[in-house]
């Protein structure tokens, strides 16, 4: 038995992987045939879209793409060379996929 998540490999007699908390299979199917188990999130190829220096609006962008079901997220970097105060840029980053439809 075999986690289609993890493909972590179980005694007989377990019916549920340990780790992942779903149903275990008799076999693993080549990735691009396995189904993603209910409950499981698939991989999104993630892309920087823009940077901002205001977390507020950066936000509101998000919330916006998130109601249009696009995947994206903020990420914080630091400025590089700047002073503690002005440190923080966030960049949104997007779903490579719908990239097209934010442009």
């Amino acid at each position: 038995m075999f986690c289609p998540n993890c493909e972590s490999e179980f005694r007989p007699g377990f019916d549920r992987c340990a780790a992942c908390d779903i149903a275990l299979v008799e076999s693993l199917q080549p990735a691009a045939e396995q189904p993603i188990p209910a409950g499981v999130p698939s991989y999104v190829e993630m892309a920087d879209y823009c940077g901002y220096l205001d977390l507020t609006e950066v936000r509101a962008i998000r919330d916006r793409l998130e109601g249009m079901e696009i995947a994206c997220e903020i990420a914080i970097r630091a400025t590089p060379g700047a002073r503690a105060a002005e440190s923080e840029e966030f960049w949104l980053r997007i779903d490579v996929s719908r990239m097209k439809e934010v442009v």
